[in-house]
């Protein structure tokens, strides 16, 4: 129990102390909510960046697959034109309207139209 005259004493020395101590207090429940919504908002922000992060990921992929089915379409379009051409010179051959050798000669002669001789 307290003694009356310490209580009395306390607040003739210590007119604030209830006072402060409420403000002590109060800062102090004011400062852990502030705390608590930092770190609330450095919680969702960090699933924010995560999110970011996974979506950019998958748009990664997706534009790798998309890129791999460009790489095999023009692959299958040589090959398709490879064939078409190989087919026209060997018709061209049986039908005795040009040989391998004058067909040859006539590449070389479109591809230096260019000034360099570079397959292309």
């Amino acid at each position: 129990m307290s003694n009356p005259l310490d209580s009395f004493l306390d607040v003739l020395l210590f007119p604030n102390a209830k006072t402060d101590a409420r403000h002590a207090r109060d800062s102090a429940n004011s400062t852990r909510a502030a705390v608590r919504r930092i770190a609330e908002e450095q919680g969702e922000a960090l699933d924010r960046i995560a999110a970011t992060q996974r979506a950019a990921h998958a748009a990664s992929e997706a534009e790798s697959f998309r890129e791999l089915a460009q790489v095999a379409e023009l692959q299958k379009q040589l090959c398709a034109t490879a064939l078409y051409c190989r087919a026209l010179l060997q018709l061209l051959v049986d039908k005795n309207i040009v040989t391998v050798d004058e067909f040859e000669q006539r590449m070389v002669d479109i591809d230096m139209l260019d000034g360099k001789r570079d397959g292309r």
